[in-house]
């Protein structure tokens, strides 16, 4: 996603290891994505709701077919819309332990702005090291704007490294 560098914790041939803090970001890309699973789990939460309730009607005879054949669709669909906004938040690379508190703060409250959070702290990510290794490309800098397609580093891992002399 496009991005705003406030800190750049790695700098050009140190080694990091693995889970170690390379790069914090600020997106309002990533803080859209956050507010948007948040609003299709509630979504979901509410047709898993009603069709829970309309599950019981239906067996007494007490709705009709159609109407219970639409709350089935619903919940499909808001549940597959809810999918699709955490997987965009896993391509995003945003960690479980990110996401998890954007589901705590909703939990079975009434839901208003209060709850969903501070945006400003949605659009803001650490990127992590994948793997261990030596930072051997650094082109990020604090303060710039960054777009999908930029490197920011380069990090040659420990286990295989080619080195060709002439």
């Amino acid at each position: 996603f496009d991005t705003l560098v406030v800190k750049v914790h790695a700098s050009l041939g140190k080694h990091v290891a693995k889970g170690e803090p390379l790069v914090e970001l600020y997106s309002t890309e990533l803080a859209l994505a956050k507010n948007d699973f948040q609003i299709k789990f509630v979504q979901w939460q509410h047709d898993k709701k009603l069709y829970d309730l309309r599950q019981k009607l239906v067996e007494t005879g007490a709705i009709s077919q159609q109407l219970w054949v639409d709350t089935q669709n619903d919940e499909q669909k808001s549940r597959l819309d809810y999918n699709l906004a955490l997987d965009k938040l896993q391509v995003y690379e945003v960690p479980k332990e990110e996401i998890d508190p954007l589901l705590a703060r909703i939990g079975d409250k009434v839901i208003d702005s209060r709850h969903f959070g501070d945006v400003s702290e949605k659009a803001k990510m650490t990127l992590r090291a994948k793997t261990d290794g030596i930072v051997i490309e650094r082109e990020v800098v604090p303060g710039n704007f960054y777009e999908t397609q930029n490197v920011l580093m380069v990090i040659a891992p420990l286990d295989h490294l080619w080195v060709l002399v002439n």
